[in-house]
């Protein structure tokens, strides 16, 4: 290591070793050289496996940064894996090769110029099928904002705006700043690698919550109109609205909620109203005019009337009709 700056840099290539025996060094390298436990694999269709790999890690921080270049091979960290205790982060950038990414019971597509951040303190399993080339930083945990997005595991980070945009360049220039650095600087060179990360994770949540509140409106808006169309029913229930947005009866509630309100609190505001407009009509008994808005009864009509105008159905009509 050179003693005008705080990185290690660890290499291994392939490029020298026999062919007979170039996975089976480039297997214990992986998995007795990386922080945390892990398998490789090598997919069987390839005839001839070549690797390379090149580290810098801050002695002093634990901050690392790899580029690694290989054939198509399969990484997996089991469950069992997980008693290492490592929970950092991975965020890596791909800048050659596909593969497909299984993280709990979800399956990810691995495409090129795409950066991803994974969660090393739960299982995964990452086939890469072709040339593969990308890039790696290790991040602590303490340094990532907890998102709906990190809680996945494994996610996305948007590489074609803002932050993402800014990201990628930054990974593609910090190898020449590791080389150049000095002690007195080489500490910071990875905080704008975090604060990027962290403004893509804040913009992707933004925008889901965005999407979120967007769906809850166009589901909370269709719930209006169905009731007005239903308010009739007297038997009409939650779980009828369900079938009709095709959602479950404890989404229906939720939907509700985002609006301070409930389906009970809104049917009963939507049968008063009809009510009213009916009765400033002025041409149908308060009977029938209960029985059309859907209330089981006279005196479950003058209830839900009074609690909300504070008058009785009758008192409401000599107020605006006058008699």
């Amino acid at each position: 290591m050179d003693e005008n700056t705080p990185f290690s840099e660890i290499y291994m290539t392939t490029d020298i070793i026999e062919d007979s025996e170039k996975w089976r060094e480039w297997k214990y390298f992986i998995e007795t050289r990386l922080p945390y436990q892990t398998e490789v694999r090598l997919n069987d269709y390839h005839e001839r496996f070549a690797a390379n790999f090149r580290t810098s890690v801050n002695v002093k921080t634990g901050d690392s940064f790899s580029i690694t270049e290989y054939t198509g091979n399969a990484m997996e960290r089991k469950a069992s894996h997980l008693d290492d205790g490592y929970d950092a982060f991975l965020l890596y950038q791909i800048y050659k090769g596909e593969g497909i990414m299984h993280h709990g019971k979800d399956t990810h597509p691995i495409k090129p110029g795409r950066i991803y951040l994974l969660d090393l303190s739960k299982p995964f399993n990452n086939d890469m099928v072709s040339h593969t080339k990308l890039a790696t930083c290790r991040i602590p945990r303490s340094r990532i904002q907890t998102t709906t997005q990190t809680k996945q595991g494994f996610f996305e980070l948007n590489a074609e705006k803002g932050p993402g945009i800014l990201l990628r360049n930054y990974l593609l220039m910090l190898p020449s700043a590791i080389k150049q650095s000095s002690r007195l600087n080489a500490d910071k060179l990875f905080n704008p690698v975090v604060d990027l990360a962290n403004a893509c994770l804040t913009d992707a949540y933004i925008e889901s919550e965005t999407s979120l509140e967007s769906i809850q409106q166009s589901l909370f808006q269709e719930s209006i109109n169905f009731l007005k169309l239903r308010c009739h029913d007297n038997q009409l229930r939650i779980s009828q609205l369900a079938d009709y947005l095709t959602i479950k009866t404890q989404a229906c509630y939720k939907i509700f909620a985002a609006f301070d309100t409930s389906f009970t609190q809104e049917l009963r505001r939507i049968r008063v109203e009809k009510a009213c407009f009916m009765i400033e009509e002025d041409r149908e008994k308060m009977e029938d005019i209960a029985s059309h808005c859907g209330f089981s009864g006279a005196s479950q009509f003058s209830r839900s009337f009074k609690e909300r105008l504070g008058l009785t159905p009758r008192d409401y009509r000599i107020s605006v009709c006058g008699k």
